[in-house]
């Protein structure tokens, strides 16, 4: 990733979140609707590799 885009993230505790980024490893259900909606998904053949939730009042 760009220094750029990457300068645009800022980590912080799941709480505070006004997006959650995930990856899927160790992830075998989906998300409960309590973490958001996503609005943004890469896939491969057919599966999701990484969303984007934007949290819920964000």
């Amino acid at each position: 990733m760009p220094p750029t885009d990457r300068a645009r993230l800022r980590f912080t505790n799941h709480p505070n979140a006004d997006y959650i980024l995930t990856n899927y490893r160790y992830r075998t259900q989906p998300f409960p609707d309590t973490t958001g909606r996503e609005v943004h998904t890469i896939r491969v053949n057919g599966v999701r590799i990484l969303s984007v939730f934007q949290r819920s009042g964000k």
